[in-house]
């Protein structure tokens, strides 16, 4: 497949991932133009094997964030973060 028609399959599918992460407020807006510029070049340059633990890296650390996010509001998170004190390594 000629290397312009990749760059679009692979833009157009780095913006709906990003489109879906911004609308589900994991990306902020800054953060979904990159994604759309980091994935294009990625996908477009070494295919789908590149593309996809790209992808899952972004996916894996979304759900974390979400669950640690989660975790705080209902005060879980802050045992651990309370017995931390500078210069204790």
């Amino acid at each position: 497949m000629p290397f312009p028609i990749t760059m679009l399959i692979a833009f157009f599918l780095a913006s709906i991932v990003s489109f879906g992460a911004l609308r589900l407020k994991m990306l902020s807006p800054s953060g979904a133009m990159a994604a759309v510029i980091v994935g294009t070049i990625v996908f477009a340059c070494g295919g789908l094997g590149a593309a996809l633990p790209l992808l899952v890296f972004f996916a894996s650390g979304s759900v974390l964030s979400r669950i640690k996010e989660q975790k705080t509001q209902i005060g879980l998170g802050k045992e651990r973060a309370s017995r931390w004190r500078p210069g204790s390594g």
